[in-house]
């Protein structure tokens, strides 16, 4: 074996193992990302329990009560749509 080969494979192998590296960084990163954009939702959808939950012993009418938890969900709905496009638009400034 000359050296030209024993070079070509210790190249082959350093390459070979940076990219499985990388990539399995990458995946890590990946799985990260929509982990945390899970917690995001559930955060909100928490709280927003919470606040429907405190209504309950409202002493307002169930017309305005009805109005105020639903444009609560929509503004919630919103606010969470925003923040998906905003990761899905990622870094373009």
């Amino acid at each position: 074996m000359g050296l030209e080969e024993s070079f070509l494979e210790f190249f082959s192998f350093l390459l070979g193992f940076l990219v499985v590296f990388r990539t399995q960084q990458a995946h890590s990163r990946f799985w990260e990302g929509c982990t945390c954009a899970h917690r995001m939702r559930a955060e909100w959808f928490d709280a927003v329990s919470s606040v429907i939950a405190f209504t309950k012993y409202s002493s307002n009418g169930e017309a305005e009560l009805m109005h105020f938890r639903e444009l609560l969900i929509r503004l919630v709905s919103m606010l969470h749509a925003s923040a998906l496009a905003e990761l899905e638009a990622g870094d373009s400034d």
